[in-house]
This record gives C-alpha cells, sequence and structure tokens, in this order.
C-alpha cells in the first residue's frame, strides 16, 4: 500500500488493555503508531515504549479531546495521507482498521466512523441499555440538526484523511469528550464526506467507559452545540433535554448499570483473551495460561508453568496479563465451583492442553463444560456467539 497511514492512541490508564489493542493491528499496513499518555497512573508508558510506539507526554490532565489535538498535531507534522485514531482500551478492534482505511483509498469519503450501532451489535457486545438508548436518542438529533443519515457519531474508532485535519477547526474544540461530536459536527457544515463501517462492540471492565453524570454532559452539551449552530430552537432543545433527564432518572431509579449481567460481552472476552495468550506463547517461545479464580469468577493470565498470578511480573518471572472479569458462569448452567482451579495452557507452538473443563479448539472455539450437571457451553472466539448443550 502506497498511503501513509499513522495510528494515534489518546491514552489513560491503558496498562490492561494497549498491548492487545496493539496486538490485533493489521502488521505492516501502519507507518507509525503514536500513543498520547494523559497523566496515566499506571505503566501505560512503560509498556507503550516496550512495544515500540511513539510516546507523547503530558504534563498535566489534559483531558480526552486535549489528548487528541496533541495527537493530531505531531501526525500533521510527519505528512501523512490517513490518520487513524483508536482508543487503546480494547473497546474497538483494531482488525477493522483495513475496512475502516478503504472508502477513503477509494476516494469516497473524508472521515470513516466504526459504527457500534449497526443492528443488534452493540446491546448483544454489552453496551448498558441506557447507553444504547442514549446514543440512539442524540444520533437521531444530530441527524436531523446536520441533515445526514449517520448511525453513530459517538465512536472512539475513526479515519480522517490528511485533508480532512487541515480543512475542520478542531483545534478549537473542547478538550473533553465533546471534541468528537464537535469535529462531525464541523465536518458536516463544511460538507465533507462522512462514512460508516459496522464494527463489534466490546464492553468490559478494563475498557474505559463515560459514567453516567458525564454522559450527561456530554449529551447536553452536544445539543447545545447543534443548537448554536441552528440545527434546533429552544423549544426543541427543551424537549430534548427533558427526554435526556428522563433517561438519567429511569437509570437511577432502576439500578446502576454495572448491575446488568452482561454475558455475551464476557464470554467474547474469555475468548479473547484466550486467543491472546495463545498468540503471546507463539511470540515469547514459552507456555503461557489462564487460570480460573471462580470463588470471584474471575480469570488471570500468567507466564511459566505456575499458575500464579505475579504481583510483580519481573522478579516472580509471571506475566500478571490481569484479565480480571466477571464471569456470570451459573446465568448459562455453569457452575463456577466445578471449573475451580481449572486452566488451559499453550505451548511454544501455541498448541492448548490442560484441565479438561475448559478448552480451545483450532478454529477458535472456546468449551466449558460441568460435567456435574451436564452442562457444555461453547463460545466463537471471532463473534462471541454462544450456544449451550
Amino acid at each position: 500500500m502506497d498511503k501513509k497511514i499513522i495510528i494515534v492512541m489518546p491514552a489513560y490508564n491503558a496498562e490492561l488493555t494497549l498491548e492487545k489493542t496493539y496486538r490485533d493491528i493489521p502488521e505492516g499496513l501502519v507507518s507509525e503508531i503514536i500513543l498520547c499518555d494523559d497523566q496515566s497512573k499506571d505503566r501505560t508508558v512503560e509498556i507503550a515504549e516496550r512495544l515500540g510506539l511513539t510516546v507523547l507526554l503530558h504534563d498535566k490532565n489534559k483531558g480526552y479531546g486535549g489528548n487528541q489535538k496533541t495527537l493530531y498535531e505531531k501526525a500533521l507534522k510527519k505528512s501523512p495521507d490517513i490518520v487513524v485514531m483508536l482508543h487503546p482500551d480494547y473497546q474497538y478492534d483494531s482488525r477493522k482498521i483495513t475496512d475502516l482505511i478503504q472508502p477513503i483509498i477509494n476516494n469516497q469519503a473524508d472521515i470513516v466512523l466504526g459504527s457500534r450501532m449497526t443492528g443488534k451489535g452493540a446491546l448483544e457486545g454489552g453496551m448498558p441499555v441506557y447507553k444504547y438508548i442514549s446514543n440512539r436518542f442524540l444520533t437521531f438529533c444530530e441527524n436531523k440538526a446536520l441533515g445526514l443519515n449517520l448511525s453513530e457519531y459517538h465512536t472512539g474508532l475513526r479515519a480522517y484523511t490528511k485533508e480532512f485535519l487541515e480543512k475542520v477547526d478542531w483545534q478549537n474544540n473542547s478538550d473533553d469528550f465533546l471534541f468528537d461530536g464537535q469535529i462531525l459536527i464541523k465536518a458536516a457544515r463544511l460538507g465533507l464526506r462522512i462514512a460508516e463501517i459496522p464494527i463489534e462492540t466490546r464492553y468490559f471492565k478494563e475498557a474505559s467507559q463515560v459514567g453516567l453524570f458525564a454522559g450527561i454532559k456530554y449529551g447536553v452539551g452536544i445539543l447545545w452545540e447543534l443548537m448554536k449552530k441552528r440545527g434546533f430552537t429552544l423549544i426543541e432543545l427543551v424537549i430534548m433535554l427533558s427526554i435526556i433527564g428522563i433517561i438519567a432518572v429511569t437509570v437511577m431509579v432502576s439500578g446502576s448499570p454495572k448491575g446488568i449481567v452482561r454475558l455475551h460481552a464476557a464470554c467474547q472476552k474469555l475468548a479473547t483473551d484466550m486467543r491472546y495468550i495463545q498468540e503471546m506463547a507463539m511470540s515469547e517461545q514459552v507456555r503461557f495460561g489462564i487460570s480460573f479464580d471462580t470463588a470471584n469468577e474471575s480469570y488471570f493470565g500468567y507466564r511459566g508453568t505456575t499458575a500464579t498470578k505475579a504481583t510483580d511480573p519481573q522478579t516472580q518471572g509471571n506475566l500478571d496479563v490481569d484479565f480480571d472479569s466477571v464471569m456470570e458462569f451459573k446465568e448459562i448452567g455453569i457452575s463456577s465451583t466445578n471449573l475451580s482451579g481449572n486452566i488451559i495452557e499453550f505451548d511454544s507452538a501455541g498448541i492448548p492442553y490442560g484441565g479438561n473443563s475448559v478448552a480451545l479448539s483450532s478454529q477458535g472455539i472456546v468449551t466449558l463444560t460441568d460435567g456435574t450437571n451436564s452442562k457444555t457451553v461453547r463460545i466463537e472466539a471471532e463473534t462471541g456467539n454462544i450456544s449451550v448443550q
């Protein structure tokens, strides 16, 4: 490919997901990956440097939008053809970047969005219902005000042409999450071409997520931006704000969205983590594994032959991948007690072996078996689809 492609990653406390995000980027596709760390309090910078990324450091936390401004300024100095913005929290599928940039390469778009809202993918991927409704509602408002027909405006996977970033006044956007909405509103006003591709949704504990009240602030900010651009009248704005208020009250009355069991997303994450551990074993030519800590309905990755969750990976020789994630096994008829202590390991050739209650096939299908309850659950690594036998 003769296009110069640069990936930019706005990062904050991404140590648990950065490497997985990086390893899914198609090999040989991009010229450079630039990560800007917004004063993380974990090992994000250390991991980024180990992976060979270009690392930029903020001397103070400048916010999500401020992070992007630093990244785009740096990227444009390198004269790219395409700049891809990718969140390093593994919520967006890096393997889709090839599809993401295709409309730009074909001269069909100036910006391409990876949309989670096509079909039922968002809910199946674990997006909380209140976020799904809010996303749909804001998208409806934005489409009405801007005369577009997009399925989503609020994604963290985007591709821009260099000309787009040179033409749109993103430098004066907000330094918080409102940045993403503002850049699209300005693009629409300039008549720039916006395209979409479908992507899967991944919601899990380690992925960065905007809280309820921050989400309300974001929604109000988007509606205010639309009204400033004469997309709505004041009366319409009041109606829209009332709807946001109703959504917020409904969520607070019904309980925190964290209480929602996101089985599909959890199982898909388990399959993805197993595949990642397999790749690590083959890459480092050392045995890697996953061990189930079912007392807490979670699991963790490790390096070597001892299934111990390392507190200090450097001295203990184990890699603490820290894949703690609530696994509601009992929701699908699997007793977590019967998986207790089970491990699955991969040798240096990536060949799996281990406990007979956990398995991964060459087709990427994870199998959990509970002999006591005569239940077998099959999880497809690619799609996260679940079948119970």
